[in-house]
């Protein structure tokens, strides 16, 4: 029950604040519980520009919680740094151009992750209602070049070690899709590599 009130209610699968859901992504995170997932078995896949490099802490987790009009004060939200992790691979084969990260998370951000997760389902014991949303965001990195052919990203989401990846987000050229102020901030969060 949760898990489909939490989607069907808000799905927000986002890239810079860019929201484009893949029509397989709706689906997968449409049977996807996000509080019995645990965090380490969750893995995140972000394709972006070679031009652009991406370590630790370049990418960001967010599960939040809004509820009810009710119930205003009870508001969970978490956002958790993204760790790289080298041994696991991706969604395909990067394309010319293109590199694809594959992200998890630190011990300390893992627990941090599942006590939202708990929070949000003592609210649901309590039977408090709400709308919820996982967000990916790309916040940094270096650039070896200059973005010449725009910032195209897409993600994935895996939740499972012997799962595949579920596409969350088309191919988006960021810098066509935010408002210039939004796409100022992300380019100033890039530092020559």
């Amino acid at each position: 029950m949760f898990k489909s009130t939490f989607f069907a209610m808000a799905v927000a699968v986002t890239v810079s604040g860019c929201a484009n859901l893949s029509p397989a992504g709706l689906i997968a995170a449409s049977r996807l519980d996000p509080l019995e997932t645990a965090p380490a078995d969750i893995s995140i896949a972000i394709s972006v520009p070679d031009a652009l490099r991406l370590q630790n802490g370049d990418a960001d987790f967010e599960l939040s919680f809004l509820p009810d009009e009710d119930n205003p004060d009870q508001t969970v939200m978490t956002k958790v740094q993204l760790s790289l992790q080298a041994d696991l691979a991706g969604p395909r084969h990067a394309e010319p151009g293109e590199t694809i990260y594959v992200f998890g998370f630190s011990p300390k951000a893992a627990s941090q992750l599942l006590g939202a997760q708990e929070d949000i389902k003592a609210l649901r014991a309590q039977g408090i209602d709400g709308k919820g949303s996982l967000s990916v965001n790309i916040s940094g990195g270096c650039l070896t070049r200059p973005l010449t052919d725009g910032l195209p990203v897409a993600t994935w989401l895996r939740v499972a070690a012997d799962a595949q990846y579920i596409p969350l987000t088309n191919k988006t050229d960021l810098l066509h899709v935010l408002d210039p102020d939004e796409t100022d901030l992300l380019l100033q969060g890039f530092s020559p590599c």
